[in-house]
This record gives structure tokens, C-alpha cells and sequence, in this order.
């Protein structure tokens, strides 16, 4: 276990102070949040340090901020949280009222289906947001329809001059975004756009010629020489309109963990303290394990914004040194991924083609052949390759696949069973409860070899060797695929090996209690390989 850091003291000791139920001074500290929120949501008295508005970062001011108004909405979308959220900040500061609006999304306008894992930590995000807000001082409206319709409704009951939110990167939700301006100028009010949904804004990491970045390696050069910002506090008191009754619904969710008292935010903020205080230093020798617990299980959390990836950025800048006996450091390693997380917002944002197409063009002509027979038992986990199987039964039961073997699954689908890679993007988006349509599609053209700064295209996994050098033992494969459980390590990723006669030793009989491969991992490869160097000749032109 890493050395206790001062926050994490300062931590222990203010649960201390609630448990004694006594007064609880808070200057604000980003890594004291947790216990901020459950001061608040215990009705503890707090008395907020000084924090003035002149203290703000430029980047984190909006233009309006010498304005007033009379009553602002804060729409809440994907940044489901109090703390450095510069959108609820904004609007606090600005505004004498303030309406907290989220609108639930229209399906038919999504480009992916919500996955139920997802649905559900929406709805436990949003119950505790409301929540939170009540602690505040207000509520958290929820409504259904069409955006622009919901506006002109609160607009006639609670007039209102200004509406925050936070930018997107998506093109459906920036084609709404400029819809509801639209609207906003139409109808005389202001639209007050802030950051807050990745470390750095996506225009703010470009070339000196104001070009976007399409290689990771110089765009985390970049991103890594600016300024990250510190985080915003949470607001102490939100000023609620008497009459916001009026437009409240019934639509406030009763989550499936409803009863528990960490979900949302809370439990985004108290999963990022037990990672960095007990998986932190083990991350980057841990993270490519699949039979262990690695990695931060952040991701959900950063995809709605219960927890702000500033936040996280900070915390790993406060942790790291510059190197570890000649190592680079475990936050080091960790603050690397969440700049590819802002590398992949940065891509969807600049090149919006990738969600329908290659980002390489020349690739459109790849002639995938989408077997369905072979993209049915992929999907299923019944493919013959234990470490595939385990990676998409786990994506079925939990709704959620550890890192390394996404890139696993990925690659067989593609380059193994020769299905293009938009076949498998969806199905993920479908199913996880993690479900990031920038990362998602990154990693997915990543592994296809399509998309920018990819895996070179003759690189192909071996599911066998990828097997035997992540989870070794079997333990990740024997946990999702236990009619496998007898079977020895040394055969735990190869079970065709097993002699006919020994199978019924190990509990399997192969094509019947698990199947045999359903295609020739070498002569797929050879097929693929094939199959790419058209596309690449186009890329690469003899001269």
C-alpha cells in the first residue's frame, strides 16, 4: 500500500469530524470533495474558505461574467456533478436564480442505443444529483421531449435570460447545441458554453498552425506542456426559484441502488480516492492483467461526468514524481491515459467522418466479409478462443470488459474473423456501461488499423499468446468460462491441444461443453493480410 498522502489524511480526518457530527471548516481541496459532499448531505454546518471570483482562471470564466441575471438554467447533460463543473459555477455566480434542468436524451436521436448498465448509472447519477442539489437549496428538474420545446415551456412559467451548459464533442449533440442557440437568439437569451468535459478543451491542444493533432505521441507533448486549470469547488447555497415546483416533473429515478448512500458523484469521488491510496502504484504493472482488479474503474464515471476529469488530472499531478528509480511514475503512467481519453475527444471533434467512416479514407475500400455465423458466435463468446470468450461473456454479464482484452476482442473480430470494425463498435456501445462513443470508436479504428495513429496494419493479436502473456494462470478465463476449470494452465488458452481421451478429465468436451475454433487463426491472418495490402498500396503508391 502506497504512503499516505496529506489528502488522504485530510480525508480520514474530516469522516472523523462527521462521525463526532461536529463543525467541519472547509477550505476548498479538490481531494477533500467527498467529504465536502457528505458534509452537505448530512446537514452539517460548514463554513466555505475564501475562494473570490477574481481567483478564477481566464479559461474557466465565462464572458458574461461581470453580468447578472435575473434566472439562469444549468443544463446538465454529461457533467452530473457539483464539483468543478464551471457550467453550475457560472450560473451561481451570475445569476440571483438558478434552474437546474436535465433532459433526458430522445433514443431515436442517438447514434448508439443506451446500454441497460448505462441507463442505470444515469438514472443513480441523476438521482443523486437531485440529491445533492436538495442539500443546496433546490432540485433537479428532469424532463422528456424536444429541447428547444421544454425551453419555450419553462420560458412561459419561469422566465429566464440565460441557459449554461457544457460543449460537447459528438456532432448529434452539437447539431443540438446549435439548434437550441438558435433558438436562444430567436427568443433573445444567452447561451453560456463552458468546458469541463475533458482535461484540456479540444481547441485549445493544436499545432502551431492551428492544425489538429492526429498522432498521440506530439499531441500529449503538447497537452502535457499546458496549464491545467485548478478545479471549481462545489457551490455551498444554489438560489432556487419559490415557485420551481411548477415545472417539476415526476421523473426523478428510483435507481436499483437507491438505498445505498455512495452513488453518482459521491461514489465516482470515493472510487478515485481508494484507486489512487491502494491501486495507484501497482497501475502500471497491474493494468494489462485482466484476472486482477488494475485498473481505476473511472471510466463510467468520467463518461457522464460524475467525476471531473480535471479533478483526476489533478490528482495524478499531485501524486507523481518525475520518475521512480529511473521508471516513469504510476500517476505518470495513469495521467497518460486519461490524455488519450482527451486525444480521442479531440479526434470525434475535428474529424466527425470517423463515426461513419475510416479515418483513413483509402480503407473504405477494405472488403470486409461480415460473416454472420462467425459474428453471431463472436458476440455469444463461443468462438473457440478462451480469452476472446471471456472478454465478450464478461461484456454480456457485467456490462463492462477490462482494457486489454477490448483491444483482444477487437482485433479478432476484425482481423481474424475479416468483420469490419463498425460491426463491433456497435455492439459494444450496446452493451457497456461505459460506453464513450470517442474512446469507443478510437479504440475500435485503432485496432482495425483504420484509424489515426492505429496498430500498423500487419500487426495482428495471436488470441493464444495474448492469452498466455495477460492472464497466464487462467484465472480471468476460468471466471467467465468455468466449464474450462479443470483445465491446466499450461492448455488453459490452446484446449484443442487436449488429447480426445484427457478431455473428460478436465469436465470439456470440445465441440460439445465448449466449441472448437471456428476459424484457423494463421489462415486468417494470411487472408487479412491479403485482403489490407490493396487498400495500402492505394495509402503508399510505389514510386
Amino acid at each position: 500500500m502506497r504512503q499516505r498522502s496529506p489528502f488522504v489524511w485530510f480525508f480520514d480526518e474530516a469522516i472523523r469530524e462527521l462521525a463526532n457530527n461536529s463543525c467541519l471548516r472547509y477550505n476548498f481541496n479538490p481531494f477533500g470533495a467527498v467529504a465536502q459532499l457528505e458534509a452537505r448531505l448530512n446537514g452539517i454546518e460548514k463554513v466555505r474558505g475564501s475562494n473570490p471570483l477574481s481567483s478564477i482562471p481566464l479559461s474557466q470564466r465565462s464572458d458574461t461574467m461581470d453580468e447578472r441575471f435575473r434566472r439562469s438554467i444549468v443544463w446538465f447533460r454529461r457533467d452530473l456533478r457539483l464539483h468543478d463543473n464551471p457550467s453550475l459555477w457560472n450560473a451561481v455566480q451570475e445569476s440571483i436564480e438558478v434552474i437546474p434542468l436535465y433532459i433526458r436524451d430522445d433514443p431515436n436521436s442517438l447514434p448508439f442505443p443506451i446500454s441497460p448498465g448505462k441507463r442505470q448509472l444515469i438514472d443513480e447519477c441523476l438521482w443523486a444529483l437531485d440529491r445533492q442539489l436538495n442539500a443546496c437549496g433546490t432540485r433537479l428538474v428532469i424532463l422528456s421531449g424536444e429541447p428547444t420545446e421544454l425551453f419555450t415551456m419553462i420560458k412561459h412559467i419561469l422566465p429566464f435570460e440565460a441557459i449554461h451548459y457544457q460543449e460537447q464533442v459528438e456532432p448529434n449533440e452539437i447539431a443540438l447545441e446549435e439548434r437550441v442557440s438558435l433558438w436562444a437568439k430567436d427568443n433573445g437569451l444567452r447561451m453560456i458554453p463552458s468546458d469541463g468535459l475533458t482535461v484540456q478543451h479540444v481547441r485549445e491542444v493544436l499545432k502551431s498552425s492551428g492544425a489538429p493533432y492526429t498522432v498521440f505521441s506530439p499531441y500529449y507533448r503538447a497537452w502535457s506542456g499546458l496549464h491545467i486549470s485548478q478545479p471549481l469547488p462545489s457551490p455551498h447555497h444554489i438560489p432556487s426559484p419559490v415557485n420551481l415546483s411548477k415545472i417539476m416533473g415526476n421523473d426523478i429515478p428510483t435507481p436499483v441502488n437507491a438505498s445505498a448512500k455512495e452513488v453518482g458523484e459521491l461514489s465516482a469521488l470515493k472510487t478515485m480516492d481508494v484507486f489512487f491510496e491502494k491501486g495507484l502504484d501497482t497501475y502500471p504493472t497491474h493494468r494489462d492483467n485482466p484476472g486482477i482488479d488494475g485498473t481505476s474503474r473511472l471510466s463510467a464515471f468520467l463518461n457522464l461526468g460524475a467525476v471531473s476529469p480535471r479533478l483526476v488530472a489533478w490528482r495524478c499531478l499531485n501524486e507523481q514524481n518525475s520518475t521512480m528509480e529511473g521508471r516513469i511514475s504510476p500517476a505518470a503512467v495513469f495521467l497518460r491515459q486519461i490524455a488519450w481519453r482527451d486525444f480521442y475527444y479531440s479526434i470525434l471533434h475535428h474529424f466527425p467522418h470517423v463515426l461513419s467512416n475510416d479515418f483513413k479514407m483509402t480503407r473504405n475500400t477494405i472488403p470486409w466479409e461480415n460473416d454472420q455465423t462467425l459474428i453471431d458466435a463472436w458476440r455469444q463468446g463461443e468462438t473457440g478462443y478462451p480469452i476472446v470468450d471471456a472478454g465478450m461473456r464478461q461484456l454480456l454479464q457485467e456490462g463492462w470488459m477490462h482494457n486489454r482484452v477490448r483491444m483482444i476482442t477487437a482485433s479478432f473480430l476484425t482481423k481474424s474473423l475479416l468483420t469490419h470494425w463498425r460491426v463491433g463498435e456497435k455492439h459494444f456501445m450496446t452493451h457497456l456501461s461505459d460506453g464513450d462513443i470517442s474512446c469507443n470508436n478510437g479504440g475500435w479504428q485503432w485496432a482495425a488499423s483504420t484509424g489515426t495513429d492505429a496498430q500498423p496494419w500487419f500487426r495482428i493479436f495471436n488470441p493464444t499468446l495474448q492469452g498466455e502473456k495477460f492472464d497466464a494462470d487462467g484465472t480471468y478465463v476460468k471466471r467467465y468460462l468455468p466449464e474450462l476449470n479443470n483445465i491446466p494452465s499450461s492448455l488453459i488458452h490452446k484446449p484443442w491441444m487436449i488429447p480426445h481421451d484427457d478431455q473428460m478429465k478436465c469436465g470439456v468436451i470440445l465441440g460439445r461443453t465448449y466449441p472448437l475454433p471456428i476459424v484457423d487463426h494463421a489462415l486468417q491472418r494470411a487472408r487479412y493480410l491479403n485482403m489490407m495490402r490493396p487498400s495500402e498500396m492505394q495509402r503508399n503508391p510505389a514510386p
